[in-house]
């Protein structure tokens, strides 16, 4: 796949609204092709953008009456053919599927938002928790594995344009087996693996995020961090903040045993 047909098809992809083969296909051009891969962090931190705006301004309650009554006015001649009115009616008659089609997806995404409220877990949790078994599942699209600490610095510095330090998680009976670049509507997260007492576990560097108690349901403190944290299918998914620097942390261990692995990753706390 070139890279003007990646680029074409790239919202689509950071929506996972394309097919999953060609999502494969896509995420190893990303993989390879830090030129794509710097354009996707950059349509994601739009998508971040957009979304941090403020929301709620108000308008006039008789604002889509007015709008439907100037709509519905009779015109004649070229004027009434060419004027806007006239083509924005054109328009949504023509496109009346693709105007529904909106409208569904918003009430959609409405509901999605409301039931989200009564789930268990929230987004950061469970988004984590799912990015971690894809891997485990050997279905992440854009990663690298290696042992060595300095080939990940390179591997992230070629697709990210920084580099990214692999902590030494030594102390901590951790082995470094790799790296993989999270690719979410919102950004792209760094996220190194290591393997723990057989297992493997994810530690997301999270850019340009400071962790909230809404990260997770539950709160500890621990080695003098304050640690938000939540369980979701059979994982735990740990967030803190040290240093100036938010991350993450998943994998099968317990809260406390986990939280001493994120210890050794960034020790020292605030």
């Amino acid at each position: 796949m070139e890279c003007q047909e990646v680029r074409s098809l790239l919202i689509l992809y950071l929506d996972r609204e394309v097919a999953t083969r060609e999502a494969a296909v896509m995420g190893q051009h990303l993989g390879s092709c830090a030129a794509c891969a710097r354009e996707a962090e950059v349509e994601q931190r739009l998508t971040r953008l957009l979304w941090a705006s403020p929301v709620g301004i108000g308008l006039p309650d008789d604002l889509w009456d007015r709008i439907t009554t100037r709509l519905r006015a009779p015109r004649s001649g070229l004027a009434g053919f060419g004027g806007p009115e006239a083509r924005i009616t054109r328009w949504l008659r023509r496109h009346r599927l693709a105007v529904g089609a909106v409208v569904a997806a918003l009430l959609l995404a409405l509901g999605l938002q409301a039931w989200g409220l009564w789930t268990r877990e929230p987004r950061p949790v469970t988004d984590a928790v799912e990015d971690h078994i894809t891997v485990i599942q050997g279905a992440a699209q854009v990663r690298i594995v290696a042992s060595s600490p300095e080939e990940v610095r390179r591997w992230f510095a070629e697709r990210l344009g920084r580099p990214v330090q692999p902590p030494d998680l030594r102390g901590s009976g951790a082995v470094l087996r790799g790296a993989r670049l999270c690719i979410t509507p919102e950004m792209v997260i760094p996220a190194l693996e290591y393997e723990v007492r057989g297992q493997l576990v994810s530690l997301y560097v999270l850019p340009d995020m400071v962790p909230a108690p809404s990260w997770g349901r539950r709160q500890m403190r621990w080695g003098g961090v304050e640690f938000a944290y939540g369980r979701y299918k059979g994982y735990t998914a740990l967030f803190w903040q040290a240093r100036g620097q938010a991350y993450g942390l998943v994998g099968p261990e317990e809260p406390r045993l986990l939280a001493q692995v994120a210890l050794t990753a960034v020790p020292g706390g605030r």
